[in-house]
């Protein structure tokens, strides 16, 4: 049986930042292109959840957000996330769109990564 993925709003969230400290997941495909990510956000890549969800706690407040409103790619993530026994997953009710729309905190990367099947030594030339 699936357990059903919880959402939270932007307004839960932005309480939630400023009390519970929640882990903010930002799954955006296109996290290279951009240049602004809500406050405290840490990228991960949606098709590597069974490599990054160790370095959380199972226990934690985890709020995953990707690009767009359908939430597909958090709703798939957060499912995962439940499967392997982490009790405090949510999805951010509208994703990234909704959040930068909103007038609410964001920040600046601070350094894009690189794009993966790309070489650095290949970008300084």
């Amino acid at each position: 049986m699936r357990a059903t993925v919880e959402t939270i709003t932007k307004e839960e969230l932005s309480k939630a930042l400023g009390n519970d400290r929640p882990v903010l997941i930002d799954l955006r495909l296109n996290w290279a292109a951009g240049s602004l990510k809500i406050k405290t956000a840490v990228h991960e890549e949606a098709e590597d959840v069974d490599n990054w969800a160790s370095r959380y706690a199972s226990d934690q407040m985890i709020v995953l957000y990707c690009s767009t409103p359908a939430e597909k790619t958090s709703r798939a993530t957060a499912q995962k996330l439940l499967q392997k026994g982490f009790s405090r997953v949510k999805v951010l009710r509208g994703g990234w769109v909704m959040w930068q729309t909103s007038d609410l905190p964001v920040q600046r990367k601070d350094k894009a990564p690189t794009p993966k099947g790309i070489i650095r030594e290949v970008l300084s030339d």
